[in-house]
C-alpha cells in the first residue's frame, strides 16, 4: 500500500495480480481492473441493526499521541498516522539538532527513488551521513542548525512527494531510577512463578537475547574488566554510538560495547549490565544473582551513553543489527537475536521510522520487548512503548500493585516486577528494588545492586520469552503476546490505580503457566469466570463485526448479561451511545453451564465517531452481582476527499531500451469510468489513471491521479483485478519525479475533447 499524492491519508496502490483469466474467447495480452477511491473512515453505509450498548461513562481524552499508533492492521496506515502526529508534536520533542532521518519512496514509476548525497532544504544544506537498514531511509546532517531550523527542514521534507516521511533523530533515555547498592534478595522471581518454571526448562544455549542499552561490564580484550556473573554468557556485540560526547569512551563506533559508565565522576547506573543480569546472569554457581534464563547468551548492543541517553538513529541501527540486518560500515552480526530488550524510551508517540524498524525486525522472527516508561502517564505517549509489534511491559511492586512510577494504558500488554525502593513490604530492611548486576564506582568492585523501573520489568519478560523460545524455536511475536496475556494474573483496577484493570494490560506474567502453554492448548485468556476468544476484540481499521466465543471456565453454572461499555481515558474523544452493538438476532443475556460456550457477533459503528484515531473500550458483563470486562479496540481514519468525476484516461507504459517510458495502450472516455481493459504488450507495464476533474485538459490541482507501478505480464497472458487507487492532486510541483513531463503530456494528449 503506497501513498503518492499529498492531502490524502493514504492512497493505496494495490497490486492484485490475479490468476490468469480467459475472456470469452478473446486473445491477446490484456490487463483489466477497476479505478477506485477509498473512504478511509470505515464508516457504515447504513446504521447497524441489532442491540446497541450504552456508554457507562467516558474519561477525558489525554494527549494527541494517544490517538496515534495502537494496533493498526495496515502497516502503511500506521506509518501515515505516526507521521501526522509526529509533525503535530515536533515542538515538544527531544532530538539531535541538525539531524534528520529521511525515508524515500521505493515505488517510483520505473524503480526506487534514490537518496541524494546533498539536499537544499529550508535554507540549509543537508548532507547524507549513512543509510539506515530499513528500505531507502538515510540519516542527514546540516551543520550549525538549531532546533527551529531542524523542525523547518522536517516539515518541508514531509511535503515532498519523493519522501515517505522525514523525522528527527530523537533522543531516548534509559528508564531507571536511583539505586541502592546494598540489595539482598530477588523477591521478584517468585512473584512471577519463576522457580516452578525452571522445573520445565532453564533455557537453551542456542537462544540469543540482545540488550540494546548502555553496554555491559564485559570486555573481551580485558578479563579484569568483566563482571564475573557475565563470564561465559556474552557474544560479540557492537557499540553504535558515534558521538564522542555521548559515548564517553574516546572513540566512535567500534566492536567493544563495554559500559564505561553514564555518570562521569559519580556513581553510574551500569543499566545495561543490570538488565542483562536479570535476563541471563550466570546462575546456579553459588554466587551473585540468578538470571531468568540460565543458559541463554547475551548480545550486547551499546546505544546509550553519558547521561543515560542515546539517539534514535543509534538505537534503531542497533536493534536492526541485532536482528541480523546489515548496517553500512559495521560487521554483520553472526548471532541473530531471538529476543531484543529495550529498557529505554522517549516522550513521543511511535515515530514512523521506529515503527518501520519494529515491523521489519518482527518480520525477521525476532521478538522485541520494551519498557512502558516511568512517568506515571499513558504509555501511548512514549516510544517505543506505543509502537506496534513490540511487547510493552509495565511495572509492579512487591505486593503486585502497579508501581507508582509505572506508565499505564491500553498499549501495555503485561506487567512484571519493577520494584519500589520507597517501600519495604518484605521487611528485609531494604527498599523493594529489583536485584541484579552492578559496579561500585567508589570501591571499584563488581557488585549487585537494586534498581527500580519499567527498565527492570521488561527484562523479566524478555527472559521468560527466551525460555519460551527455548521450548518453541519458531515462536513469533503474535503467539508470544497471546500466551503471555492468556496466562497472566489480572491486576485489579484498585491495584492498577486506574479506572480499569486493562490499563495494566492482561496483568502480572506467570512464567510457569506461559511455558506450560507454549506448545498450544492455551485456553482463551480469562480474568474471571468467563473466557473470551478473541481477547481483546480488535476491530483494527476495517472490520465492522467480529464473532466472539465466551466459555464458562468456572466451577459452577452462571448467568450473564451485557448492556453497557466504558471507554478508555486515552481515546481522542468520548464514544457515543451505540458505538458497540450486538448484531441482529444475538442475545444480550443468558446462562452457561460449566465448560459451556456461546457465540455472539459484536459490531462497531465507526460512523458514530467524529475524530479519527485509535479507540479502546471495555464491554461490561454482569455476572450475578459481579462484573467482568472485555477489552475492545478499533481505529478510524479521515474521510477521503471528493472522488474523481471528470474525463478519464488510463494508459499503459513500458520502458524502452533507454529507460524512457513509451505509451503502449490506453482507454479514454468523456466521463469517469470505474473499470478498464487494455490490450497491451508483454513486459513490465506501468499503469497510470488520470481524471481531468476540472476539464481543462491539463494535469493540475484538483484532478485525480493513480499509479500501479509494476504489472508483469507475458505474451497472450490475461490478468484481471489490477485495481488502480486514485487520489487528488494538491500540488503539481510535488509530483513524483518519475512522472516525467513526457508521461504527463502523453496523458494530456489523450484527454477526450467534447
Amino acid at each position: 500500500m503506497r501513498r503518492y499524492f499529498p492531502g490524502v491519508v493514504r492512497a493505496l496502490f494495490i497490486s492484485m495480480l490475479a490468476a490468469v483469466v480467459g475472456c470469452g474467447g478473446e486473445s491477446g495480452t490484456i490487463i483489466s481492473g477497476k479505478l477506485e477511491t477509498l473512504s478511509l473512515s470505515g464508516a457504515s453505509e447504513a446504521p447497524p441493526v441489532g442491540t446497541a450498548l450504552s456508554n457507562r461513562g467516558d474519561a477525558a481524552p489525554t494527549a494527541v499521541a494517544a490517538a496515534a499508533v495502537a494496533e493498526l492492521h495496515s502497516a502503511e496506515a500506521r506509518l501515515q498516522a505516526s507521521r501526522d502526529v509526529m509533525l503535530a508534536t515536533l515542538d515538544d520533542a527531544e532530538f539531535v539538532p541538525g539531524e534528520v532521518i529521511v525515508a524515500f519512496r521505493e515505488d517510483g514509476l520505473f524503480g526506487p527513488l534514490q537518496a541524494q548525497a546533498e539536499m537544499q532544504v529550508a535554507g540549509s544544506l543537508l548532507q547524507a551521513v549513512e543509510p539506515m537498514a530499513v528500505a531507502n531511509a538515510h540519516v542527514y546532517r546540516a551543520a550549525d542548525s538549531d532546533r527551529k531550523r531542524t523542525i523547518e527542514m522536517i516539515r518541508e521534507l514531509n511535503q515532498r512527494e519523493d519522501v515517505r516521511y522525514a523525522q528527527p533523530n530523537y533522543i531516548y533515555r534509559a528508564l531507571r531510577t536511583p539505586n541502592d547498592l546494598d540489595a539482598k534478595g530477588q523477591w521478584h522471581y517468585p512473584a512471577i512463578n519463576l522457580p516452578a518454571a525452571w522445573d520445565l526448562t532453564i533455557g537453551s544455549s542456542d537462544t540469543v537475547v540482545a540488550v540494546v542499552d548502555t553496554g555491559i561490564l564485559f570486555d573481551s580484550r580485558n578479563a579484569g574488566a568483566n563482571h564475573p556473573e557475565l563470564v561465559g554468557k556474552v557474544l560479540p556485540g557492537f557499540d553504535f554510538i558515534d558521538d564522542l560526547n555521548v559515548g564517553g569512551d574516546g572513540d566512535e563506533r567500534d566492536d567493544n560495547p563495554f559500559d564505561v559508565g553514564d555518570n562521569p565522576g559519580g556513581q553510574s547506573s551500569y543499566h545495561g549490565s543490570h538488565v542483562a543480569g536479570t535476563i541471563a546472569a550466570a546462575t546456579n554457581n553459588g554466587v551473585g544473582v540468578a538470571g531468568v534464563n540460565w543458559s541463554a547468551n547475551i548480545l550486547p548492543v551499546r546505544a546509550l551513553g553519558v547521561g543515560g541517553g542515546g539517539s534514535s538513529r543509534d538505537i534503531l541501527q542497533g536493534a536492526l543489527w541485532a536482528a541480523g540486518f546489515s548496517i553500512a560500515g559495521v560487521p554483520d552480526n553472526r548471532n541473530q537475536a531471538d529476543v531484543i530488550n529495550l529498557s529505554l524510551g522517549g516522550n513521543s508517540f511511535c515515530p514512523p521510522l521506529d515503527q518501520e524498524v519494529y515491523d521489519d525486525v518482527t518480520a525477521r522472527g525476532t521478538i522485541v520487548v520494551v519498557a512502558a516508561g516511568n512517568e506515571n502517564q499513558n504509555a501511548a505517549n512514549v516510544t517505543p512503548a506505543s509502537c506496534a509489534n513490540v511487547i510493552t511491559v509495565g511495572a509492579t511492586d512487591f505486593s503486585g500493585r502497579r508501581a507508582p512510577y509505572s506508565n499505564f494504558g491500553t498499549v501495555v500488554d503485561v506487567m512484571a516486577p519493577g520494584g519500589d525502593l520507597g517501600r519495604d513490604d518484605n521487611g528485609d530492611g531494604d527498599g523493594d528494588g529489583v536485584v541484579s548486576l552492578g559496579f561500585n564506582d567508589l570501591t571499584r568492585q563488581f557488585s549487585v545492586q537494586s534498581l527500580q523501573g519499567t527498565s527492570m520489568a521488561a527484562p523479566h519478560v524478555a527472559g521468560v520469552v527466551s525460555l519460551m523460545r527455548a521450548l518453541r524455536p519458531d515462536l513469533n511475536t503474535q503467539d508470544a503476546v497471546a500466551i503471555l496475556r492468556g496466562t497472566a494474573n489480572q491486576v485489579s483496577a484498585v491495584d492498577c490505580g486506574r479506572a480499569s484493570s486493562s490499563e495494566c494490560g492482561a496483568g502480572l506474567i506467570d512464567a510457569e503457566a506461559a511455558l506450560i502453554n507454549v506448545d498450544g492448548g492455551l485456553p482463551p485468556p480469562s480474568n474471571g469466570p468467563l473466557a473470551f476468544n478473541p481477547n481483546p476484540v480488535d476491530f483494527g481499521s476495517s472490520a465492522s463485526e467480529l464473532s466472539v466465543t465466551m466459555t464458562n471456565v468456572s466451577t459452577q453454572p452462571l448467568s450473564w448479561s451485557i448492556n453497557s461499555f466504558e471507554t478508555s481515558s486515552s481515546n481522542p474523544v468520548a464514544l457515543a451511545q451505540g458505538t458497540f452493538y450486538f448484531a441482529a438476532g444475538a442475545t444480550t443475556s443468558g446462562s452457561l453451564d460449566v465448560g459451556q460456550s456461546a457465540q455472539f457477533t459484536l459490531g462497531v459503528a465507526r460512523d458514530s465517531v467524529s475524530v479519527p484515531g485509535n479507540y479502546a473500550a471495555e464491554l461490561i458483563f454482569e455476572l450475578g452481582g459481579e462484573e467482568q470486562r472485555l477489552l475492545t479496540r478499533f481505529s478510524t481514519f479521515p474521510e477521503d476527499i471528493e472522488g474523481p468525476s471528470g474525463p478519464t484516461v488510463v494508459g499503459a507504459f513500458i520502458a524502452d531500451a533507454t529507460g524512457n517510458p513509451q505509451l503502449i495502450a490506453s482507454k479514454e472516455e468523456t466521463q469517469f469510468f470505474s473499470s478498464y481493459k487494455l490490450y497491451t504488450e508483454p513486459g513490465e507495464n506501468v499503469l497510470i489513471a488520470w481524471s481531468d476533474d476540472n476539464g481543462n485538459f491539463e494535469i493540475d490541482e484538483g484532478d485525480h491521479l493513480g499509479v500501479e507501478p509494476s504489472v508483469l505480464i507475458a505474451e497472450d497472458q490475461q490478468i484481471g483485478g489490477v485495481n488502480i487507487e486514485m487520489s487528488q492532486v494538491l500540488n503539481t510541483a510535488a509530483l513524483p519525479a518519475p512522472l516525467s513531463p513526457g508521461v504527463l503530456r502523453a496523458l494530456e494528449a489523450m484527454a477526450p475533447r467534447p
